[in-house]
């Protein structure tokens, strides 16, 4: 049915009628008239998507391609063309390429669930995508939680209690990690290859997150290395959203700029210097000492040194670790010894306000400078006041850290460093009577913190003292949080204890 050469006034008739045709069937007539609109408008975007979307239903993918990408070279703002475009290259059997265009009809519209169902689709077939045993709740905040550390333990045991306290959670995670493995979470993206900032951004366009909950200290740089790309601003207002003020980026993951940024206001912690420094510093403050990287966790970065030889060695072995490409540049530093014994305190905040937490001694630990195994609860406010200073004073989000030395004789306390990020002991609040998990949720949803209770005095944490001795009278005598509600984490734990005794 020809229409003749049309005017403006008469484009949106005859786009009705076209889509009238194609709402009964009638797939030619629907695409003579979208013909011939293009004769007079051939750059008109609409009339270019809506031929293309009609294409794909005649299998005419490559033709359909070529339209979606004309109508999107004249405004790139219309999910639905992106979303098409994602279609006509995975008809063409471009699986990857398709990924990036759901992705975008994702972001542009992020209630339309058949962009955001469609990227999950095509992120399952390519290996990065599984569903959870639970289906996310309409109505509940959406975590995410990330880690990019494999045998990182720690975050696989926060979603559980992120559950408990109302929230749905999915992982952006290794697919061999421990945080794969955890029961509660509703979805699964895996990270796979080079192109990890895009992979983040298709879980977030798929998952929808109201908070990004990092779980190591690269995911945390992850996060800011993402803020500082070329991304959507929904994406870069979700990381710092998540993780506070981003002037302090630099700040809290760098830990002796956190130190430097704490005696700027007054909080006293060990003496440092640059690492290149080391005989002047140990001159002065003598062995033993510490050398530490400005970046790192679970002292893995950390070496105790009880003298000029071994602290040689400790330099030249920390100077050859591999870091991750996203991560800031580290340095060395070499750290006076403090006399005492370690104390730490594990919080949640949300916009620089520190909404719960609780402070614990170490009473056993992995090794010299490794994670705690034991720990002890206990009442010291100085600790508390110094942590909710530093936390308002960055302006941090978040589940987090920090690490002190308590000196022998006079009880003074020393900040050693920041954790921006889940701990060895977030998940630990409700053993402890402070469930950090729920003030979050609660401080979200605008509901009263819930106060906090009586708990346990010691916790002997799983697995770490289970590893550390497994006939160890803590395990006996105190409370520990084996994950008996998560079957598949705690197998595959205890198998890797067999498989080492092996």
């Amino acid at each position: 049915m020809a229409i003749g050469k049309m005017s403006l006034l008469s484009l949106p008739r005859a786009l009705e009628n076209a889509q009238d045709w194609e709402s009964t069937g009638e797939w030619a007539a629907a695409e003579s008239i979208y013909r011939e609109i293009l004769g007079s408008f051939p750059n008109h975007p609409r009339t270019l998507g809506l031929l293309g979307t009609l294409l794909l239903r005649n299998k005419c993918f490559e033709e359909a391609l070529a339209l979606f990408d004309k109508a999107l070279a004249a405004d790139r703002s219309c999910h639905w063309i992106h979303n098409g475009r994602g279609c006509a290259l995975e008809g063409l059997g471009q699986k990857a390429a398709s990924v990036s265009s759901y992705r975008k009809a994702a972001e542009l519209q992020p209630e339309d669930e058949v962009a955001a169902n469609n990227l999950k689709r095509m992120l399952g077939q390519l290996g990065r995508f599984s569903m959870g045993s639970k289906k996310p709740s309409s109505g509940r905040i959406r975590a995410l939680a990330i880690t990019v550390a494999p045998d990182w333990w720690t975050i696989a045991r926060l979603p559980s209690q992120l559950v408990a306290a109302g929230f749905d959670v999915a992982a952006f995670c290794p697919e061999h990690s421990f945080l794969a493995l955890t029961d509660f979470v509703n979805e699964r993206y895996f990270l796979q290859g080079d192109e990890i900032a895009d992979e983040l951004a298709d879980a977030v366009a798929a998952w929808k997150p109201d908070l990004i909950v990092p779980g190591d200290e690269f995911a945390v740089h992850l996060l800011h290395h993402v803020d500082r790309l070329d991304v959507p601003a929904h994406l870069r207002q979700l990381i710092r959203r998540s993780c506070g003020d981003s002037r302090f980026y630099d700040v809290v993951s760098d830990k002796s700029r956190t130190l430097e940024e704490a005696a700027s206001l007054g909080i006293r912690h060990p003496a440092q210097a640059l690492a290149a420094e080391l005989d002047a510093f140990s001159a002065v403050h003598g062995y033993p000492l510490l050398i530490k990287m400005s970046i790192g966790m679970a002292g893995k970065t950390v070496r105790a040194c009880s003298d000029s030889t071994t602290a040689a060695a400790a330099i030249t072995e920390l100077q050859h670790l591999l870091l991750p490409p996203y991560a800031p540049p580290s340095s060395l530093s070499v750290q006076k010894h403090i006399d005492g014994y370690p104390a730490s305190v594990s919080f949640v905040a949300l916009d620089g306000c520190l909404l719960d937490s609780f402070t614990y001694r170490t009473e056993e630990s992995a090794t010299v400078c490794g994670p705690s195994c034991v720990i002890k609860r206990i009442d010291y406010p100085e600790i508390e006041q110094i942590a909710r200073q530093l936390i308002a004073h960055f302006g941090f989000t978040g589940f987090g850290g920090f690490d002190f030395m308590i000196e022998s004789g006079s009880g003074a306390v020393h900040l050693l460093e920041m954790n921006p990020r889940v701990t060895i002991s977030s998940h630990l609040g409700t053993a402890f009577g402070h469930d950090l998990s729920h003030a979050l949720h609660a401080a979200m949803t605008g509901a009263a913190i819930p106060p906090s209770t009586n708990g346990n005095e010691v916790v002997a944490i799983f697995p770490q003292e289970w590893w550390r001795d497994a006939a160890s009278p803590y395990l006996k005598r105190y409370f520990s949080d084996v994950p008996w509600d998560d079957p598949k984490l705690l197998s595959h734990v205890i198998s890797m204890k067999k498989v080492s005794a092996l």
